[in-house]
Parts: structure tokens; sequence; C-alpha cells
């Protein structure tokens, strides 16, 4: 279906925010329809918001879902389609995380108490905020080799643990296929063209590194 590619986050019937996903981004050396990466907080309009909510009731309450789970979504204007539905912690929660700052495990173990004496898992994060997270994956475009001095400025550069630059650091002479994932980088700016153009230049930064190799 014709849109753009997005992805919720929820806790029980509790929508906890919205990113827009990476697909198929050919700088990403993703293929057409392959996911590599998302940006959050994604705004959506009160009538996509209220359809949204609208799902989260219906999982939690039609097909029993508790906790912490996500679906995919594509969204044509005022239109939403659901596209998948992943009843585990996604690869969208932990760019919703940092932007939004909450602990989405927190939130999952406490929906998971019958008294959830903390109300956590009711207590939606803090919307409308003007940092914006996003991560990217890269895969490899042609044949390559991590390099032990590769993997070690990776490690250096990484950042810090709980707020990394890079993560999924390959380990010292790993080979690579075309279209093999690599690693995963972040950023983090005001806006999405700003975030955008930061995980453009980490990738870009990475690749430069790789040593060409004939697998």
């Amino acid at each position: 279906v014709e849109g753009i590619a997005a992805s919720a986050v929820f806790v029980d019937d509790c929508l906890l925010g919205v990113n827009r996903q990476l697909v198929g981004q050919s700088w990403t050396g993703a293929a057409e329809f392959q996911y590599c990466g998302s940006i959050a907080p994604w705004e959506l309009s009160p009538a996509v918001s209220e359809q949204l909510e609208r799902l989260g009731e219906v999982l939690s309450e039609e097909f029993g879902l508790q906790g912490l789970y996500g679906a995919d979504l594509v969204v044509d204007g005022e239109r939403l389609w659901i596209i998948e539905v992943h009843p585990r912690y996604t690869a969208s929660v932990e760019v919703l995380e940092r932007a939004l700052g909450f602990h989405a495990m927190d939130m999952h173990l406490a929906s998971l108490d019958p008294g959830d004496p903390s109300g956590i898992a009711k207590k939606p994060p803090r919307q409308g905020s003007s940092h914006t997270v996003g991560k990217a994956i890269l895969f490899a475009k042609a044949p390559g080799r991590i390099t032990a001095e590769v993997s070690q400025w990776l490690l250096k550069n990484s950042g810090e643990t709980d707020n990394p630059h890079v993560a999924d650091i390959p380990a010292p002479e790993t080979l690579l296929q075309s279209g093999q994932p690599v690693l995963t980088v972040f950023a983090e700016g005001v806006d999405a063209r700003e975030v955008t153009s930061r995980l453009h230049e980490r990738i870009a930064d990475v690749e430069r590194r790789i040593v060409p190799a004939t697998l």
C-alpha cells in the first residue's frame, strides 16, 4: 500500500509513542523493503492517533496482549494500515525510550503485576518533545572486512553504554558478505532532518573504514 512506514509501541492498551521507520534506504545498503532504522518521536494527526489508541484497546481486550508490544503500520494521509503486530520488545522501542525518556521494561514488568502499586504501566511518556532520536542499520554494500583496528576504533568511539553512538559492533576480523548487517548507528537532534543527516554522516564514516575483501 502507498504511504509512510511507521511503527507504534504499546504497553497493555496504552500507546507509548510512534516512530517513523526507515525502509529500503539506499544509503544504508538495505534492500527495497528491508527495515533499516527508526526516527522518533513522530507526531501524527489527531485522527490517526485516535485510530492507534483504538488499536491498542482491541489488541489488549480482544486478543489478550499484555505488557510491551508493537505494530508496524503504513500511514496514508488519514488512513492507517496495520501491517504486522509483534508481541515482544521491538526494534523501535529503544529509539522511543531515548527520545521520550522512559524505561519500557519497567513499564512491561509493572503491567504484569496485578496490583501495579506504582501505576507506572498506565503513565504514558511525555509527548511533544523537541528531542529527536534516530538509529540506522548499515548493510554491507560489497564484500569487506572489519579489521582489529576498525573494531577497536568503533569501541573507542561508541559513546556511553546507556546512550551509544554505535552498537552491534562486529568482532575483529569479521568478514562481510554483500547485504549482511554490519552494525547500528544512533544520532540525536532537534528534528528528523537533522537526525537523518547525522545518521548519514556516521554511516559514511564507518563505510570508509571497512576494508574491501573478495569472498
